[in-house]
């Protein structure tokens, strides 16, 4: 069952950070999963959450249009 993307790279060869949430949102969502999209959505959110936070944490460059979506994280590591 597929649930979130597995891969590190969205179909635009940008990594899951560099892609903003509803980018990440509509990846995740048309690879198919046999769950209720309301469910698939939540975990894809979480996941791009996840994946903004990790990559601030580790010094990467986060774009600001990335950024945007999640200013509680921006707060969290100014």
């Amino acid at each position: 069952m597929t649930w979130i993307p597995k891969t590190t790279e969205t179909p635009s060869g940008k990594c899951d950070w560099e892609v903003t949430q509803s980018e990440y949102v509509e990846y995740a969502t048309s690879i198919g999963s046999t769950l209720p999209a309301k469910m698939l959505i939540a975990g894809a959110r979480g996941a791009h959450r996840w994946c903004v936070r990790l990559a601030l944490q580790q010094g990467k460059p986060v774009p600001d249009e990335v950024l945007s979506d999640y200013p509680e994280i921006v707060r969290e590591f100014s």
